[in-house]
């Protein structure tokens, strides 16, 4: 799952538990102790919240955090089969850094 989507998917959970509890963004964040504008920005989505955050907010809600896991998405298999896993060979930093690199030998961190 990309982070946009994760995202998304964290956003439309919260919008969907408070809107179903007829709360307003404001009513919410005075129980969640954040500020309107910032629930705001979590229920638009457009980066991943701390856990801390969604967990205080889904707390005032009376909800918890779960975590599921599933098959990978068919649009992710395909772009992840052309990669392939890749230790770091930089022997003048000893970073222990693995990534998946289409092309690359070496991480980009060193």
């Amino acid at each position: 799952m990309t982070e946009g989507r994760l995202a998304a998917q964290i956003a439309n959970a919260l919008r969907r538990e408070r809107e179903g509890q007829q709360l307003t963004q404001r009513a919410l964040a005075d129980l969640a102790g954040v500020s309107q504008g910032t629930l705001a920005n979590l229920e638009k989505g457009h980066r991943v919240p701390s856990l801390a955050l969604v967990e205080r907010v889904l707390a005032a809600l009376d909800r918890q955090l779960a975590v599921t896991v599933e098959p990978l998405d068919a649009h992710l298999a395909a772009h992840l089969k052309h990669w392939r896993p890749v230790h770091c060979r930089n022997e003048s930093r000893s970073c222990g850094w693995t990534a998946c690199s289409p092309r690359s030998a070496t991480c980009r961190t060193c």
